[in-house]
């Protein structure tokens, strides 16, 4: 049996996830946060690997899990900042985790462009200290 797929294109009911993209947003900048206050710690997480050489689990997945450990709690775990937990009651674990590895992924990105720019002497416009979220949205303010 052929399984079938299509597209539908929304042309005027955008306002619909508004509210979605809010939550999500500030999800996002929460996260952020905590990144920059633990960002030694997530940059120096490594990739596992087999004996064989084979990456067993990512860097990225290691940040997110131990990002995850921060501000979710579970049965098994206690969270630091147990604020997320309150603020984003129901929060859908995909969401959470794309909010997740776009903090890090924001936060880490920016360090690296600043590192780069402090290193090669200083030349040309500094890295902001606005990191754009979206076209409409900034995550770091000053």
């Amino acid at each position: 049996m052929a399984t079938v797929s299509y597209g539908l294109k929304i042309t005027e009911a955008y306002h619909i996830f508004d509210k979605t993209i809010k939550i999500y947003r500030n999800a996002v900048h929460y996260i952020s946060d905590i990144s920059i206050r633990h960002y030694n710690e997530l940059k120096s997480l490594e990739s596992i690997t087999g004996d064989d050489g084979k990456v067993i689990i990512s860097a990225q997945q290691r940040r997110q899990q131990k990002m995850e450990r921060l501000i979710h709690s579970t049965a098994n775990n206690d969270a630091i900042y147990k604020r997320f937990d309150k603020e984003f009651y129901k929060f859908p674990s995909y969401l959470r985790r794309d909010a997740i590895n776009t903090a890090i992924g924001l936060i880490l990105s920016y360090r690296s462009q600043l590192q780069k720019w402090e290193d090669g002497g200083r030349h040309g416009r500094r890295p902001g200290n606005r990191i754009p979220l979206s076209h409409n949205a900034v995550l770091l303010q000053k």
